[in-house]
């Protein structure tokens, strides 16, 4: 579907005790028009997917569509952050993670990015990181923590993370998940070419060991 109500991405986390939460993703150049979107009955929307360059720059303007969908779901008291990442992102995400000056100018682009659409936070997806990369993960959130929070308007840092003990192992959340307002597990990739036997890639239940 070209919205999806995230079943597959249970979300587990919330830092801050506001409720259940029901969020979907939404692509700004899908078929879908941004008129037909239940905004009514979301609590988030994600607009998916934007990407940082090679140096940390994120694009500053928007288009017609995603304000017109910023628009509406502020009407209906959604929350719009844009999903940064997706498949095959990680070489990206790896290289402006582990430069301090990219960082940096990651962080001051991203405000200069939600300031312009007035989203209400941001959303990372990287798929996935290594065991190089948890630290470069753990500081890159810390600055982009302190830059929103700069600027003094409650916003959101969201997380999507694969649960699966192949993908999900080089998150460390534990190190610094008060960085965080949201969590999302996405729970498929849970089986695959690495695994010793064949199994259901997005099972509802443990294999049992």
């Amino acid at each position: 579907m070209l919205i999806r109500i995230i079943g597959f991405a249970l979300l587990l986390t919330q830092a801050l005790n506001a409720g259940p939460v029901i969020a979907a993703y939404y692509s700004p150049w899908s078929q879908l028009s941004f008129k037909d979107v239940p905004y009514n009955r979301l609590t988030h929307l994600y607009l998916s997917f934007f990407m940082p360059d090679g140096n940390g720059n994120m694009p500053y303007d928007g288009t017609a569509t995603i304000d017109s969908v910023v628009s509406r779901a502020h009407a209906a008291g959604v929350k719009v952050l844009p999903a940064l990442g997706g498949g095959n992102t990680a070489p990206t995400f790896a290289g402006i993670a582990g430069s301090a000056s990219k960082r940096a100018t990651f962080a001051h682009t991203t405000r200069k990015f939600l300031e312009k659409n007035k989203f209400d936070g941001i959303d990372i997806d990287w798929e996935f990181p290594t065991i190089a990369d948890t630290a470069g993960l753990r500081l890159l959130v810390s600055v982009l923590r302190d830059t929103l929070d700069a600027m003094g308007k409650g916003k959101l840092i969201t997380l999507a993370v694969n649960c699966g003990t192949y993908y999900g192992q080089f998150y460390r959340l534990e190190r610094f998940v008060d960085k965080y307002d949201l969590i999302c597990s996405m729970t498929y990739d849970m089986a695959g070419p690495w695994s010793a036997t064949t199994w259901y890639n997005s099972p509802l239940y443990g294999d049992g060991k």
